[in-house]
């Protein structure tokens, strides 16, 4: 099956800036490490570590490279993590190289540098929730905005089965294959795909339910636990019709961990709100002791439908 992965980095506290310098007599926090790690089965893991900053700091990002970066299975020491940096390489990150986390294993990260305190967290991956059921209906097309555009409106319905008897978390993500064409007398060639994640809107955003920032829905079982779910949402999408056409439509369903769903959740309200992440007027959920971040197990399920049949 083919895998997703929608790589995240984060930019961490806040500062107000004046004019005219004031000492109000309240030290700056030392900086923490932040350490960003969401893993799977069957994929190694893969750890950012970085050194907490205020969001108004135009500076780059400051990656931590002589971390040491270890994995526990309870008390049972398994990896020491390798350094992954290079002209190749967008961003640094540590990695295993023999361990895969297994589901339903609770794992431990320790990870220390010089000049900060050590952290440490721990998750699980849950099991997988499979997709029951996938459909595109209501399919209709205009002309769009623009000369030699169509747009496109289509109901997707996913339905799964949520498991009894226990609180679980989700994320739910599409992505919209677009074939780049060339017409030439009457036959269509696809000369390249792509695939285009569906972002949402946060108006609809609710106890149970919010819009990620960076694409997909998060929610939670809540009153539905145990039984089927069907989600019904209405998507749009707008092409050049001499040079694309629609392919797919892919949905990546998430089983996630608490941590996952409740730092990610915050994250979205965070920044769907336009305020600050880390600022030390909010509180944003983060499970790294001692530090900044997140370090979360997740599953998925991946299904695929044909928007125009």
């Amino acid at each position: 099956m083919k895998r997703l992965l929608i790589p995240l980095c984060f930019l961490l506290f806040v500062a107000a800036t004046c004019e005219r310098s004031v000492d109000l007599g309240i030290e700056e926090p030392d900086p923490r490490l932040v350490v960003i790690s969401n893993f799977t089965s069957n994929m190694e893991m893969q750890v950012e570590v970085t050194r907490s900053r205020y969001i108004e700091d135009a500076t780059p990002k400051t990656y931590i490279l002589d971390a040491t970066v270890e994995i526990f299975q309870g008390e049972d020491f398994i990896e020491q993590f390798e350094l992954v940096s290079g002209p190749a390489v967008p961003s640094p990150f540590y990695t295993s190289t023999d361990f895969v986390p297994e589901v339903n294993v609770l794992y431990n990260i320790k990870v220390d540098a010089p000049g900060f305190d050590p952290v440490m967290a721990q998750s699980k991956i849950p099991a997988p929730i499979e997709i029951g059921a996938l459909q595109v209906k209501d399919l209709e097309q205009k002309p769009g905005t623009n000369e030699g555009e169509i747009s496109y409106s289509y109901t997707v319905l996913l339905t799964f089965f949520d498991p009894a008897e226990e609180k679980n978390y989700y994320h739910l993500n599409f992505y919209q294959q677009i074939h780049n064409i060339q017409r030439l007398e009457g036959v269509i060639t696809i000369l390249s795909s792509y695939l285009e994640q569906i972002d949402f809107s946060p108006i609809n955003d609710n106890n149970s339910s919010i819009a990620f920032f960076n694409g997909g829905i998060l929610f939670e079982d809540g009153d539905l636990n145990g039984n089927a779910i069907t989600n019904t949402f209405v998507l749009n999408k707008t092409i050049q019709s001499e040079t694309e056409q629609l392919g797919q439509m892919f949905v990546e369903l998430r089983s996630v961990s608490e941590e996952y769903y409740r730092y990610y959740n915050s994250l979205s309200r965070q920044q769907n709100s336009g305020g600050p992440p880390f600022s030390e007027e909010v509180i944003l959920y983060n499970n790294i002791e001692n530090g900044l971040g997140v370090f979360a197990g997740y599953n998925m399920d991946i299904d695929s439908i044909q928007v125009i049949q």
